[in-house]
């Protein structure tokens, strides 16, 4: 539910869905580190990287839409080259990821030849 809030604009709810999942589940470290891309979103990430550890401490295989909020939270605290050495650590990069916000936003050579 708390991502759907933040998707519909309404952070307080967000918020409020993702502390009560948590409380609901404290030891489910997929919650935890999908609550941390909302508290990264709505300027939290230094709680977001405490989320991400107590996550990764719990389950050191979490997808990597998990492991990617990492990168993220530290690329939105200015701590870019964490993020970088972060982010280059993971499979494959994903749309939330800057890296992979950079390459889905540059066009493609097949929509530029067709210019």
């Amino acid at each position: 539910m708390g991502a759907f809030e933040l998707m519909g604009g309404n952070f307080d709810e967000a918020l409020a869905h993702s502390r009560r999942a948590m409380e609901l589940n404290p030891t489910d470290a997929y919650i935890k580190a999908r609550c941390a891309a909302i508290f990264t979103f709505v300027g939290e990430a230094e709680r977001s990287l405490r989320l991400l550890d107590d996550a990764e401490m719990l389950d050191p295989f979490l997808p990597v839409y998990c492991v990617e909020e990492r990168g993220v939270a530290l690329h939105s605290l200015g701590r870019y080259a964490e993020a970088i050495e972060s982010l280059g650590r993971l499979t494959f990069q994903t749309t939330r990821s800057p890296g992979g916000c950079t390459r889905r936003t540059q066009p493609s050579r097949r929509s530029q030849s067709a210019r």
